[in-house]
C-alpha cells in the first residue's frame, strides 16, 4: 500500500501468497479471478507500493482480511495414489512458468520453444501443467499450435515427473528429472506422435524445462515461443544441452547391428 510501512507491505504480501498457494492458485489464475494483470499480483506479493483499493479487492478474492491472519490448509492438499500422493506443499516450488526446448520433429536440425505452466488444480487435485506452443511457421507460413494440457504424475519409487496429456485415445508423455536447484531445469524425454502426409508415428526427443524469471508475464514469456533455427545464437546452447540430455539422462535399447549392415 502506498502510505504503509515497507515491512508492513512486506508482511501482507507473504500472507496473500500464502493464501494463494493454499488455494492451489497461480498468479495468472488469481490475476484472472480479481480482473487485475498478473504483474499486479505479484508486485502485490513482494510488497511492493499498491493502490489501498488494489490490495483489498485481492485480498477480497482470496476471502481474507487485511489485517487478520490467514488460515491455510495447503498441508492436506495432497493428490491421489494414482498420481504419486505428493502434497501442495511438496511441489510448491514448481509453481510457475518455464521454457521449454526440444528438438523439432517436422524440420531437422530445428528445435522448438514452447512455455509450461505448471500449477496446482484444486478441482483435479493435483499438480497440472499448461503448454503454449503457437508460433507462425516460416517454412510452411502458417500458425501452428500444438499447445496442450494435462496432469502431473509423480512417482515415489523413481521421483521422476509425468506429464501426461490424453485426447481422443492419443498419449503424450514426458518424462522429467526433478528440478535442479543450480539452473533451475528439469530435464527428461517427451513421446508423442508425429504427423507425416498419410500417417502419424511414434517419436521422440530429448526435451529441458528452465525456470523462467518470475516477475515475466505470461504474454512476455510467449514472445519467445518459436521454431529455432541453427544460424539462431540460442541454438547452440540449447542443443549441446539436449546432446547432453541424450547422452546422460535417457536410456535407450539398441539392438546389435546384422554383420552384413555393418560399415567396414
Amino acid at each position: 500500500m502506498d502510505g504503509s510501512n515497507a515491512d508492513d507491505r512486506i508482511r501482507l504480501g507473504q500472507r496473500i501468497d500464502l493464501a494463494r498457494k493454499a488455494q492451489g492458485l497461480s498468479y495468472v489464475m488469481l490475476a484472472q479471478r480479481t480482473g487485475y494483470d498478473e504483474r499486479t499480483i505479484r508486485n502485490v506479493t513482494k510488497g511492493q507500493p499498491t493502490r489501498v483499493s488494489t490490495v483489498s479487492e485481492i485480498c477480497q478474492a482470496l476471502n481474507i482480511s487485511p489485517n487478520g491472519p490467514v488460515e491455510t490448509n495447503s498441508d492436506i492438499l495432497v493428490s491421489d495414489d494414482d498420481h504419486g500422493s505428493y502434497s501442495f506443499t511438496q511441489c510448491d516450488d514448481y509453481i510457475g512458468y518455464y521454457y521449454a526446448t526440444r528438438r523439432s520433429f517436422s524440420i531437422r536440425g530445428n528445435l522448438v520453444r514452447s512455455i509450461y505452466e505448471l500449477f496446482w488444480s484444486n478441482k483435479r487435485n493435483c499438480l497440472c501443467f499448461k503448454e503454449i506452443q503457437k508460433f507462425t511457421s516460416e517454412k510452411f507460413g502458417k500458425v501452428i499450435d500444438f499447445s496442450q494440457s494435462g496432469e502431473v504424475y509423480i512417482s515415489k519409487n523413481t521421483g521422476l515427473f509425468h506429464f501426461q496429456t490424453v485426447s481422443d485415445g492419443a498419449i503424450r508423455l514426458i518424462t522429467l528429472t526433478r528440478l535442479r536447484m543450480d539452473d533451475k531445469t528439469m530435464n527428461g524425454i517427451v513421446l508423442t506422435q508425429s504427423p507425416e502426409s498419410f500417417y502419424y508415428k511414434p517419436s521422440i526427443s530429448p526435451i529441458f524445462l528452465q525456470k523462467a524469471d518470475a516477475t515475466c508475464t505470461l504474454e512476455e514469456l510467449a514472445e519467445g515461443v518459436r521454431s529455432m533455427s541453427p544460424d539462431e545464437t540460442e541454438h547452440k546452447y540449447a542443443n549441446e544441452y539436449l546432446m547432453e540430455i541424450e547422452r546422460n539422462i535417457g536410456l535407450f535399447a539398441t539392438g546389435d547391428m546384422p554383420s552384413d549392415r555393418r560399415r567396414s
